[in-house]
């Protein structure tokens, strides 16, 4: 660990170590009760956890939301370093307990106290029932954590365990600060994983478990899959014993079971997801036949039976559905598809269910962490959020996620760099220091992505009306389109027409670098939503989930009207205003929303740079950063310096360096400085007589001239 200013340095060191047991927990939490943690960056040095009990004190003294926003690239150890922080957060309590319980026992063994009293038994008796309360809380958000990995999480070739998405997780607290529940929002899942996996990388964790399972069972083979079944793990791991590459899909389907079933899952509803995820990859063996007028290839008639099985679906019905969209005019029958239209809306289908799916787990556990009754007012108290989020992205070939993914550390570093700033004018104002230099801005860069202005439109904007308008238009039309419409924007680069090896691309010039986009697909990931027919007829499954008390469903309902309760209120809204309007809903639309949200609500990051209403209210929001570094490609390589720098410069690191530079970097208290400086001193009878900041003054007029050619060189 390190630290600079308000960003904690996180290294991943490839290794177990010693610095997360119970007695660092129970040091860092003790500084914290005695208002002393804003010193253990000296005596305990810099750790995740004096960062997150830092956020936890300031929540109690200023009853502010605290957010600690956690960043890096994958394989840099985010998702541990955001779940040790939650650990801690539930393990307070019990820190607290045993503390008491060691001065307790330590009274008793010296003899200072004969036994303990009623009100010492009473204490000891409520405190190891909290614990066992509080270790049942653990255990449940540790579960969902597993769950959440499960479905969200996928082998890529940096990262066996890379969360595709990123994760905002809410802590509540009672009115004694205790942890009371937990809220997860996420962002960005990367949908087109579902269809399409990348070399040498796997699909989502749930599908290579079911798909296993099915391969035991009865040689199944899927499509949606294909080479990624015989992927290995990045390095070897411990399996019984042995060190081995490959994956144990049997084994941790196991685990996953058990951890659906701690979190809020009984066995009936689990059965019920597993078949419409294993549905959906029997569903990407599917081919169609035909140019005008598709239908089922004969071919793959028994995985597609098998898919409607599992999905409660009628054969006939799903086929016309995947084989039509629906009609510009109201009254008219559905259109039929070419072939290939009806496959891309087949792989649609698949990526939209996915989505829904994902969506559904996630309301499901926040609905049993809250609780049935909602028994504490989450007004009352502060909370601490933890942002576990995708680190800026710069691969071989960067298409639409990275795009989205580059875009939220943009408006985060925006976020940062006001922060820095202003603690920086704070510092110089309560010394009396006049300082004058500009904050640095990369709101251009975000304008770019997310700007509605009809004069200077965004690259979602434009996505968003080739949606509308159902153009068709990819790779080097793309291109072209996006030169017109963006060209005005200042962090657009031009690329050379004549350059072939780019001439289906763009460069986005972001605060960490130029980065080369891909043109690839971007009107078919762009779509958040599959046609109103096939809607309509998904709804008509006979797939039930059981009831479950733990999420308030109290009777079993129909799933996929569940799944696309949104989507079917809209159509019949759309129905209502008898309306042939193609959705104007897409994944840039979405994201920019929830982005939006994000930063406003989570972060308090509201910036009226970027358009819409200033908040009636302050959002009681304080952030902290911390930066995942991952040092080298894997544990057996050696430490990388480019790699780490590079890591240095997109975190944002370097930017809170150069604002630092830009007034007085380098600061000591008075008495700090004469302790160290003392022997450069004059040594004076009356030297004991001044104050520290007069000493201070003697030694800096002998060594350092206060004016120098650019300005002052130091100030007290």
């Amino acid at each position: 660990y390190s630290q600079v200013g308000p960003i904690l340095i996180a290294m991943n060191p490839f290794k177990s170590l010693d610095c997360y047991n119970d007695a660092w927990q129970d040091a860092f939490h003790s500084l914290g009760n005695i208002g002393a943690i804003h010193t253990a960056w000296r005596t305990l040095g810099p750790h995740c956890f004096c960062t997150i009990e830092s956020a936890y004190q300031a929540m109690k003294r200023t009853n502010r939301n605290q957010a600690v926003v956690i960043c890096g690239e994958s394989g840099a150890g985010k998702t541990w370093t955001a779940k040790l922080m939650l650990d801690y957060l539930l393990d307070m309590d019990v820190s607290t307990w045993r503390r008491e319980s060691k001065i307790l026992d330590t009274q008793l063994d010296l003899g200072l106290i004969e036994q303990m009293n009623n009100e010492q038994m009473a204490r000891r008796e409520r405190a190891g029932s909290k614990m066992e309360e509080e270790m049942s809380n653990k255990e449940m958000l540790s579960s969902c954590n597993v769950v959440l990995e499960a479905f969200g999480n996928a082998k890529t070739q940096r990262n066996d365990n890379s969360s595709r998405f990123g994760k905002f997780s809410s802590i509540f607290f009672s009115q004694n600060y205790q942890v009371e529940g937990c809220n997860f929002d996420h962002y960005l899942l990367e949908r087109s994983r579902v269809i399409i996996v990348p070399q040498n990388e796997r699909n989502y964790h749930i599908l290579h478990y079911l798909a296993k399972d099915e391969q035991v069972k009865n040689g199944a083979t899927f499509k949606y899959l294909g080479n990624a079944m015989n992927t290995q793990r990045a390095s070897e791991v411990e399996v019984n014993g042995k060190k081995s590459r490959e994956f144990d899909d049997v084994a941790d389907f196991k685990v996953l079971k058990e951890n659906m079933s701690q979190a809020c899952f009984p066995e009936d509803v689990q059965s019920c997801m597993y078949d419409v995820f294993l549905g959906l990859l029997y569903l990407g063996n599917c081919t169609f036949d035909g140019e005008d007028t598709s239908k089922l290839s004969p071919s793959c008639k028994a995985d597609f039976e098998k898919a409607c099985q599992l999905m409660g679906m009628k054969t006939d019905e799903m086929e016309k559905a995947l084989t039509h969209r629906t009609s510009p005019t109201i009254v008219k029958e559905p259109i039929p598809l070419s072939a290939e239209k009806a496959d891309t809306q087949k792989d649609n289908v698949a990526k939209t269910i996915y989505s829904r799916l994902f969506d559904w787990i996630v309301a499901q556990m926040n609905t049993a962490m809250l609780g049935v009754k909602n028994q504490y007012d989450k007004d009352d108290t502060g909370t601490v959020g933890l942002l576990d989020i995708f680190g800026f992205e710069d691969m071989d070939i960067n298409g639409f996620e990275q795009m989205f993914i580059n875009l939220t550390n943009e408006r985060i570093q925006h976020h940062f760099n006001n922060i820095m700033f202003a603690a920086e004018m704070r510092l110089y104002d309560s010394e009396g220091i006049v300082v004058e230099f500009e904050k640095p801005d990369n709101s251009p860069c975000v304008k770019l992505f997310t700007s509605n202005e009809a004069s200077n439109v965004g690259l979602i904007r434009v996505l968003q009306e080739c949606v509308k308008n159902q153009l068709s238009s990819d790779g080097k039309d793309m291109k072209k389109l996006l030169d017109n419409r963006l060209k005005n924007h200042k962090d657009w680069v031009p690329i050379d027409s004549k350059d072939f090896k780019n001439d289906a691309a763009f460069k986005v010039r972001h605060y960490a670098g130029v980065i080369t986009y891909q043109c690839q697909n971007f009107i078919e990931k762009s779509q958040d939503s599959v046609d109103q027919y096939v809607v309509e007829k998904l709804s008509e499954s006979s797939k039930m989930c059981p009831a479950n008390p733990k999420t308030q469903a109290l009777e079993p309902r129909n799933f996929f009207q569940e799944l696309f309760a949104n989507d079917l209120r809209e159509i019949e809204e759309k129905k209502a205003r008898n309306s042939t309007e193609n959705s104007t809903v897409t994944v840039g639309v979405t994201f920019r929303q929830q982005l939006a949200n994000l930063m406003d609500n989570k972060l308090g990051a509201y910036d009226t740079t970027f358009g819409g209403k200033a908040p009636d209210t302050d959002p009681h929001v304080d952030s902290v950063f911390v930066r995942c570094i991952k040092p080298k490609a894997n544990s057996l390589a050696t430490f990388d310096q480019a790699m780490v720098r590079s890591q240095l410069i997109s975190g944002g690191v370097i930017s809170a360096l150069k604002i630092r530079e830009l007034g007085m970097p380098d600061r000591m208290d008075c008495e700090e400085f004469v302790n160290e400086f003392w022997p450069l001193e004059h040594h004076e009878k009356s030297m004991n007589e001044k104050s520290p900041a007069e000493r201070v003054k003697g030694i800096l007029d002998q060594f350092v001239e206060e004016m120098g050619p650019e300005g002052p060189r130091y100030k007290l």
